[in-house]
């Protein structure tokens, strides 16, 4: 584990170092685990999201409009 900031901790693979999954410890989103997609090895459906600062997103990235968004 390593606190990336006051309100952040980053969790690790304890064999190779891929970054797993963060979590905030205080303030908004404090209820939610972000996980690496990527790591996991089977099919993902998620059952909540939420899109963040999606005015700065590039033009061929494209997101659900039943996405939450900021």
């Amino acid at each position: 584990s390593f606190a990336s900031s006051e309100t952040v901790l980053r969790q690790f693979c304890k064999h190779c170092g891929s970054s797993l999954f963060w979590s905030k410890q205080a303030g908004d989103w404090d209820d939610w685990v972000c996980v690496a997609l990527g790591t996991l090895d089977s099919p993902f459906a998620a059952l909540k999201q939420k899109h963040a600062h999606l005015e700065s997103q590039p033009s061929w990235s494209l997101f659900p409009q039943s996405c939450i968004q900021d």
